[in-house]
């Protein structure tokens, strides 16, 4: 039989202009978006590329508050990469990615007029190759050279903030038997990362990271799959954060000891740099969860363990003389209680991570789908502390709208409050006269509300997992 085949040459340079808007529990955002691409540069069919993202924070409004002074707070994201392929042999590819980044550090979601905004200069030299096996296996291994230097946005930068230099290599895997990797309906996903940071490559942070997650696609009838993902994470550090427990459930204490106003003992002093130190490292070499790929009854980064930071909260907050942001304070007013909860704990980052999804996902009409959720997990300030009675438990309903691009997603999640620490009292309590928070139990912070219920709304692109 005779075959016609119609050939078009492929487009070999790209540019990309567009914007967009992120409004959620921390943040209000709005940025543009200007990118190139070269798919042979300098010829070999090398690919270059580069993103470059300008916005501003509309600090500090967001999703449930638009009140308070007005402070744009500009931020810039600079990506760059160069792919080579056919590097050592036909099927490996070289790639350099440099980042330059420009962003404030906000995980707050009821700052205060005088708390300060810390921002961070950062700059990020991954450099490696990848190559896929019998076409389901991804292997990736890279070293990465990354600076996180502060400063400030808002009021004075506390002095014992420091750069960061964080260096190590990486391994990066996936064993994909998925049907489609945009919509999977059937198969299953295994991939892992490993990271050792310190030691013989140098920087501030000495330590051993590692996250494997599985994931699972059954399905069910014609347009309708049940997906679940398990993933753990363990961070076994050699130089910071080894009493980050006991920093975390007397930072109030460390915090306070400088409202006085008094001169600060060198134990005092060591306290708080300890603490510092700690929390800042953490930020970006701990563990966090919450959002709209992992649990989304949670604001980003709301499954933490949380803490009052100095250089987040300062010591001279009027909020922090007042109640000295301790857990174990009693016979607080409702309105008080609250206010401590809201204003003094903020996540901090840990050692120990655990995340279970599991969602059923049905098609509606043409392009529009459903999906119905139970989402759960934990993060811990120990090592090798898997606390599986820390359920944070949220449930919900989403729908997505399938474009070129992926789908584009909205959901919401509920915390169940019953099951969010067992044996403790649920987040509620916290603004319960009769009952404030538990004696003993570490801080997990208390999640903000939308209409006065525990949800939140995670909006994104792509299924979540």
């Amino acid at each position: 039989m005779p075959l016609t085949v119609k050939v078009q040459p492929t487009r070999l340079r790209q540019v990309t202009l567009g914007g967009g808007l992120e409004l959620d529990e921390i943040k209000t955002d709005l940025h543009l978006v200007a990118g190139w691409e070269n798919h042979n540069f300098l010829g070999g069919l090398r690919d270059f590329s580069v993103t470059f993202k300008p916005g501003l924070v509309l600090y500090p409004y967001r999703i449930d508050n638009f009140s308070g002074t007005f402070r744009p707070l500009p931020e810039e994201w600079l990506k760059t990469e160069l792919r080579q392929p056919g590097l050592f042999e036909a099927r490996t590819t070289g790639f350099i990615r440099p980042e330059f980044n420009i962003f404030p550090m906000l995980v707050e979601v009821d700052p205060q007029a005088t708390d300060p905004v810390v921002g961070f200069r950062e700059v990020k030299i991954p450099t490696g190759v990848d190559r896929t096996f019998w076409k389901r296996l991804y292997v990736a291994l890279d070293y990465n050279f990354q600076v996180e230097n502060p400063f400030s946005y808002v009021n004075p930068l506390d002095p014992a903030l420091r750069t960061l230099v964080l260096s190590f290599p990486e391994l990066v895997t996936h064993l994909d038997f998925r049907d489609s990797a945009t919509h999977p309906h059937e198969g299953i996903y295994i991939g892992n990362t490993f990271q050792v940071a310190g030691g013989p490559f140098g920087g501030t942070a000495t330590d051993v990271r590692i996250q494997p997650e599985v994931r699972a696609y059954v399905p069910i009838a014609h347009g309708v799959t049940f997906a679940t993902r398990a993933s753990v994470g363990f961070l076994w550090s050699s130089n910071y954060g080894k009493g980050l427990n006991g920093e975390l459930e007397n930072s109030g204490t460390i915090a306070m000891s400088s409202t006085t106003g008094a001169a600060l003992s060198p134990t005092q002093l060591q306290q708080r740099a300890d603490l510092e130190r700690d929390v800042e490292t953490m930020y970006f070499r701990g563990f966090f969860s919450g959002g709209p790929t992992t649990n989304r009854g949670f604001p980003l980064l709301g499954v933490s363990p949380h803490g009052v930071i100095p250089f987040l909260n300062p010591g001279t907050s009027a909020q922090q003389v007042k109640f000295g942001c301790d857990t174990n304070r009693m016979n607080l007013s409702a309105a008080d209680a609250k206010t401590l909860a809201e204003h003094c704990f903020l996540p901090v980052g840990g050692f120990t991570l655990w995340e279970f999804q599991n969602e059923v996902r049905a098609d509606i009409s043409g392009p529009l789908s459903g999906a119905v959720f139970c989402d759960m997990g934990d993060v811990s300030p120990q090592e090798n502390n898997i606390r599986l009675g820390h359920l944070h438990l949220s449930c919900g309903i989403g729908v997505a709208y399938d474009t070129p691009v992926g789908p584009i997603r909205l959901d919401v999640g509920y915390r169940i409050q019953p099951l969010q620490v067992l044996g403790f009292k649920n987040e509620s309590d916290a603004a319960n006269l009769n009952n404030p928070p538990v004696v003993g139990d570490p801080v997990n912070g208390t999640q903000p509300t939308i209409l006065g219920l525990p949800i939140a709304l995670a909006l994104g692109i792509g299924q979540a997992f």
